[in-house]
């Protein structure tokens, strides 16, 4: 070609094909090729020009003309803002402004640089919090962590500043790669688990009382949920099932916790430990999460056990604080009824749980039960008193409250 045009020159002659015929298209077109490979020319006077269907061609070059630039095109950059190109230090970017602002002048500059600084600084203080450089104890419940979704869009949010933080970015990055990492093995073993329970289930007897009645979770099994938690501390990002097993925990060791504090062996506890017990409960076995479908059905049991549970306990509470309402202005008054000691001393005997309080107005009720069946034998002359023991007995009823109107008409006779 010459001159870069694309084009060859036609000779004086006239180049024949194998079948002497010459293809030349108008202007600038490439001339089509015969048999013999007859060559492009430019349209000359007296030229015989045939015409040829605009595009016949160029079909097969325009498909591959779109391949190519199809392969070439560069990604469609993200929505937003531009994105930087260049890049510095965020040291360098502190020195700058610090060194800027000793001049005794308006910058603009500064003050956009001052902007980048600060959300800058939010970001990386943001990814400390999210995923903390130096690995610490177990401090936080899993709801206290950040999830996948919340890291991946803090580390989308870092292509935005031109101050490089690759550190900070490659930290959250492997924090969710070891997020994911440990919910594919979380939820193997809890798969291993339920294999486990529905082993032991078929071994169980088929009349045994069914849950949530009975807090019934096997060694192994707590060892293994144990087992998840303790890998799951070095993990900074939350998943459901950290969340699950870490609920499943709380709820057992509170139900246990309980079952221990309000033993039938133990005579009382002070009411105060039973309102303590039962406000700690509420946010675990009171919960929406523990009815979700994110929770596994083999672990549902132990949510309905500790839900059961907590109900009674709030119930006992209540029924307690009534009676002992009840018992204080029955012994503040005139004296003790004995219809009105019989039901309150039934009531007692009924309550799952024996408080301070209760063991308390029993003790009284107790000395008046006593009293009445030593003054009702006394009144049968047996045996017979003499007139002091009479007196020395009207004056202990007198001590503890009892009604004595009845027994006293009934002493005053020969």
């Amino acid at each position: 070609t010459e001159g870069g045009n694309g084009k060859e020159k036609a000779g004086e002659g006239e180049d024949e094909s194998e079948g002497g015929a010459k293809e030349v298209v108008m202007g600038d077109a490439q001339a089509s090729e015969g048999e013999g490979g007859a060559k492009k020319g430019d349209v000359g006077p007296g030229d015989d020009v045939k015409a040829v269907d605009d595009g016949m061609d160029l079909e097969c070059n325009e498909d591959s003309v779109a391949v190519d630039d199809a392969e070439e095109a560069p990604p469609a950059p993200p929505a937003g803002p531009p994105l930087p190109t260049k890049f510095v230090q965020l040291l360098s970017l502190e020195t700058c402004i610090m060194a800027a602002d000793k001049i005794n002048a308006h910058i603009d500059e500064l003050e956009q640089m001052k902007v980048i600084l600060a959300d800058v600084q939010q970001w990386v203080a943001t990814s400390e919090a999210y995923c903390p450089k130096r690995s610490t104890k177990r401090t936080k419940k899993s709801t206290a962590k950040p999830t996948v979704e919340q890291v991946q869009e803090h580390i989308t949010a870092v292509m935005y500043f031109p101050v490089d933080l690759v550190a900070d970015q490659k930290r959250l990055e492997a924090a969710v790669v070891a997020a994911l990492d440990w919910r594919e093995k979380a939820s193997e073993a809890l798969e291993e688990i339920k294999e486990e329970e529905e082993e032991e289930d078929d071994d169980k007897d088929p009349n045994a009382p069914p849950g949530p009645e009975v807090l019934e979770v096997s060694e192994s099994q707590l060892q293994a949920l144990r087992s998840i938690l303790n890998q799951a501390e070095g993990v900074s990002i939350h998943t459901d099932e950290e969340q699950v097993v870490e609920r499943f925990m709380d709820v057992y060791e509170w139900c246990h916790d309980a079952e221990m504090a309000f033993s039938s062996t133990k005579a009382s506890v002070p009411i105060s430990d039973l309102e303590r017990v039962i406000k700690t409960g509420i946010p675990i076995c009171d919960d929406k999460f523990n009815e979700s479908e994110k929770v596994p059905d083999f672990l549902r049991p132990i949510f309905a056990f500790g839900k059961l549970r907590l109900s009674q306990l709030t119930v006992a509470l209540t029924d307690i604080k009534q009676w002992v309402k009840e018992a204080k202005v029955a012994m503040d008054g005139s004296g003790v009824q004995l219809n009105l000691a019989t039901g309150l001393m039934e009531k007692a005997r009924a309550f799952a749980v024996k408080t301070d309080d209760v063991t308390a107005a029993c003790k009284e009720l107790n000395a008046v039960f006593s009293w009445l069946q030593k003054a009702d034998a006394a009144l049968r002359g047996d045996p017979k008193l003499e007139m002091n023991d009479f007196k020395r007995l009207m004056e202990d009823g007198e001590k503890i409250k009892v009604r004595l109107r009845d027994v006293k008409v009934r002493g005053s006779r020969p």
